[in-house]
C-alpha cells in the first residue's frame, strides 16, 4: 500500500497507568487512530483476564472410636465428645453433630450427662463457606469399669459326714455383695468364674481353710474378700480311712491331665486334673490296694516323621536315644526291642493306615521311684507299671508315675485335656516343594512330581516330611505312585483316595533321596480337562503338614507349581495363620535375588503397611505385625511386587 514498510502491527504491553494511545491523556484507549509512519512502535494492546479461585476440597479431619468408663456409684457416665483438629483453607467452618447419645448439655453440642451403658454413634458434618462438606462417624462405648463391692460371711463351721467329704459353694460365703450397675453377680473361689465349688477330704483338709470369695459383675469387673471355713470331724469318720494321692508327669516334668487311675481294677477311680494330680481319700485302713494308671486316646498325639528320623538315627547308632523312657516310647509294638519294625508302625500310623499301635496303648506309666538297673536296656527286668500296697495303714501322698507317650521321641505330645491341636510354627520358615505346572485332558494319565527347588542350600535340606495331598476327585482319580520318583508306595497312604485325599510320610537320616530324581510322584487318571495347580494342594486334613530340616523346629510345607519356562520365578504362599491374631507370617521363595515390595490394604484401599527389602535367593518371609488400630479386625488385602511377578491375597484378622 501507500505506506509501504512503515505499516506495522502493535504489540501487547500491559502497563497500567500509561497513556496507551499516546494522545496526551489516560482515557484507557488502547490504540491510535492513525498510522505510525516513523517506523517505531508506540501503541499498546491490553487484555482483561478474570481469574476465579475456587475451593472444591472438603475439610479434612479424623475421628477415633472412644470408650467411656462408668466409675461412680450409679450406672451412668458423662460423655465429652472430641473436638477434632480440622484442616481446611477457610477458617469459617460449621460443625453439626448427629448422635443417639441421651441428655445433651444445653448450649454445648459436645457434652452429654447421665449416659447409661451401651454403644452409641456420633456423626460429624463439617462444612466450609465454599459449600464443601465432610462426614465422619465414631462409636462411643459406655462401659461399667467399677468393681463390685464384696461382702463375706465371717467364717463357716462345717462337719464331715459319714462319707468323709464336704462340698462347699462360693455363694455360701456371700453376705450381701453388691454392684453399682444392675445385673447378676457371679460368685467363685478364684478369678476363674467357673471355680464355684470345692470338695474337702477329711484325711487331708481338717481344720481351718482360708477362703477367697470372688465377686464378678455383669461387665466382668472383679473384686474379692477373704474369710475361712473350719472343717471338723465330730463324728470320727476320718480315723478309719487312709489316703493315696500323687502326680503323673512326663520325664520333662510336664503334668498329664485326664489320666484314669483305678484302684483294684475299678473299685475306686479318679482322673488327674490339669496339674496331673489324683487322690483317693476314702480307702479303708488296713486294705490291700493296686493302683493302675491308664490313658489310651489319640495314639498319633506327638508322633511325627521327626520321631521316625530319631528312631533311624538310633538304629544306625548315629544318635542313640538317651533315656530308658525314650527307649520304651520307641518300642511301639511293645515287644521289648527297638527295631525298624517300630519305624514301619510309626509310618503307618502317621499315614492313617493304622488306628493304633499293635499290642500297645497310647501311654505307658512307670513308678516314679523306680530306678532302672541299666538305663540303656529298660527291659532287663520287668519295670513296675502299677503300685501295690499291702495292709496299708498310713497315707501315701507321693504315689507318682512317669508318663510315656508311645512313639513320641522328641517330647512333643500334648499333655493337656484336649489332647493336642494344630502345630505352632515357631518361625516363618517354609519347606518349598515344586511341581511342574501342566494342563491335562480327560482320559490322560497325568503325573505330578514333587522336587526341592534348585536354589535350596544344604542347610535347607529336608530330613523328614509329612502332609495330606488333597486332589479334586471330580477331575482326577489316583492310580498309584509314579515309579520315576525316589519314594514310592511305602511313603504314600491311599486309604482315603476315593474322597480325594492322599497321605505322605518320609524320614531319611542318610540323604538317600538327595539326587536329581524327584522326591515323590503321584499318578492320576484325568476324568475332566484341567490343570494341576487347580486340582492339587497340600493340607493337614488327615496327616498334619510338617517338615523338618537340620533342627527340631517344624517348617510348613507349601506346594509351588512352576511355569514351563526357564525365567526366574517368585513364589508367595498364604498368610499363616489365617485368620491371624496379632501377627502373621507371609512366606516366599525366590530363584534369584531381587527387590520385593509388600503392601497391605484394608477393603477401602487405605494403605496400612508397606515394606521394601532386597531379598536373597531362597526362602524367606514377611511378618505382618504392628498394623494400625483400625486394622484390628476384618479382611485385609496384601500384594507382593517384584521383577519376577506380582502376587495378591487376603487375610482375616481377628
Amino acid at each position: 500500500d501507500e505506506f509501504g514498510s512503515n505499516v506495522y502491527a502493535e504489540y501487547s504491553e500491559a502497563q497500567i497507568g500509561q497513556d496507551f494511545d499516546g494522545d496526551g491523556d489516560m482515557d484507557e484507549h488502547t490504540f491510535q487512530d492513525g498510522v505510525n509512519t516513523e517506523g517505531t512502535p508506540d501503541g499498546y494492546i491490553v487484555f482483561t483476564q478474570v481469574i476465579k479461585v475456587v475451593d472444591e476440597e472438603a475439610p479434612q479431619f479424623e475421628l477415633q472410636d472412644m470408650e467411656v468408663c462408668i466409675d461412680g456409684s450409679n450406672c451412668f457416665a458423662d460423655v465429652s465428645l472430641p473436638q477434632p483438629d480440622i484442616s481446611d483453607c477457610s477458617s469459617a467452618l460449621s460443625t453439626e453433630i448427629t448422635t443417639d447419645l441421651p441428655n445433651p448439655t444445653a448450649g454445648d453440642p459436645y457434652s452429654y450427662t447421665d449416659v447409661p451403658e451401651g454403644v452409641y454413634t456420633a456423626t460429624y458434618a463439617v462444612s466450609d463457606d465454599c459449600g464443601n462438606i465432610a462426614f465422619r462417624q465414631m462409636n462411643i462405648t459406655v462401659v461399667d469399669c467399677k468393681k463390685p463391692t464384696p461382702y463375706c460371711v465371717d467364717g463357716l463351721v462345717l462337719v464331715f459326714d459319714q462319707t468323709g467329704l464336704i462340698t462347699i459353694w462360693a455363694s455360701d460365703f456371700d453376705a450381701g455383695s453388691f454392684d453399682n450397675c444392675p445385673g447378676e453377680l457371679t460368685f467363685s473361689f478364684s478369678s476363674d468364674t467357673t471355680d464355684i465349688s470345692r470338695t474337702y477330704y477329711c484325711e487331708l483338709d481338717q481344720g481351718t481353710q482360708p477362703i477367697e470369695l470372688w465377686v464378678t459383675d455383669a461387665a466382668g469387673n472383679q473384686d474379692f474378700c477373704t474369710t475361712f471355713v473350719d472343717l471338723q470331724d465330730n463324728l470320727g469318720v476320718c480315723d478309719d480311712l487312709v489316703v493315696i494321692s500323687g502326680h503323673i508327669y512326663t520325664e520333662e516334668d510336664e503334668m498329664v491331665a485326664q489320666v484314669r487311675v483305678e484302684v483294684n481294677g475299678g473299685d475306686y477311680s479318679d482322673y488327674t486334673d490339669s496339674n496331673g494330680q489324683y487322690a483317693f481319700t476314702q480307702l479303708p485302713i488296713g486294705g490291700d490296694y493296686t493302683l493302675t494308671p491308664m490313658h489310651d486316646t489319640l495314639p498319633v498325639n506327638g508322633v511325627s516323621t521327626l520321631d521316625m528320623l530319631y528312631l533311624q538315627l538310633h538304629i544306625l547308632q548315629l544318635q542313640p536315644l538317651n533315656s530308658p523312657y525314650k527307649l520304651i516310647a520307641a518300642d511301639v509294638n511293645k515287644n521289648g526291642v527297638v527295631s525298624t519294625l517300630d519305624m514301619v508302625y510309626m509310618q503307618k500310623l502317621i499315614l492313617g493306615l493304622l488306628e493304633e499301635f499293635p499290642n500297645n496303648t497310647s501311654w505307658r506309666f512307670v513308678d516314679a521311684d523306680y530306678v532302672f538297673p541299666d538305663p540303656q536296656n529298660p527291659w532287663m527286668e520287668v519295670f513296675p507299671e502299677v503300685l501295690n500296697y499291702n495292709n496299708l495303714e498310713v497315707d501315701d501322698l507321693a504315689a507318682d508315675f512317669i508318663a510315656i507317650k508311645v512313639g513320641d521321641l522328641n517330647s512333643s505330645a500334648s499333655t493337656n485335656m484336649d489332647g493336642g491341636g494344630e502345630t505352632e510354627f515357631r518361625s516363618g520358615e517354609i519347606a518349598l516343594l515344586e511341581a511342574d505346572e501342566r494342563a491335562f485332558r480327560a482320559g490322560e494319565e497325568v503325573s505330578c512330581f514333587l522336587r526341592l527347588p534348585a536354589s535350596s542350600s544344604e542347610g535347607e535340606m529336608l530330613k523328614a516330611l509329612q502332609f495330606t495331598l488333597d486332589f479334586d476327585s471330580d477331575l482326577l482319580a489316583f492310580t498309584g505312585p509314579a515309579p520315576e520318583a525316589c519314594l514310592g508306595s511305602d511313603n504314600i497312604g491311599d486309604r482315603f483316595a476315593e474322597s480325594g485325599k492322599l497321605t505322605f510320610a518320609w524320614a531319611d537320616a542318610t540323604g538317600s533321596c538327595s539326587g536329581d530324581e524327584p522326591l515323590a510322584g503321584f499318578t492320576f487318571h484325568a476324568l475332566q480337562d484341567g490343570r494341576l495347580s487347580e486340582a492339587l494342594r497340600i493340607s493337614s486334613a488327615l496327616t498334619p503338614a510338617l517338615a523338618f530340616g537340620q533342627g527340631d523346629a517344624a517348617m510348613r510345607p507349601v506346594l509351588h507349581f512352576r511355569r514351563d519356562d526357564s525365567s526366574p520365578q517368585l513364589f508367595v504362599g498364604e498368610v499363616y495363620p489365617n485368620p491371624m491374631r496379632g501377627s502373621g507370617i507371609l512366606p516366599y521363595h525366590l530363584d534369584q535375588p531381587t527387590t520385593l515390595t509388600l503392601s497391605v490394604y484394608d477393603l477401602s484401599g487405605k494403605l496400612l503397611m508397606r515394606e521394601v527389602r532386597e531379598a536373597e535367593a531362597g526362602s524367606g518371609f514377611f511378618e505382618l505385625k504392628e498394623l494400625p488400630g483400625d486394622a484390628s479386625a476384618g479382611v485385609l488385602l496384601y500384594r507382593v511386587e517384584s521383577a519376577y511377578g506380582n502376587f495378591a491375597g487376603k487375610v482375616v484378622v481377628e
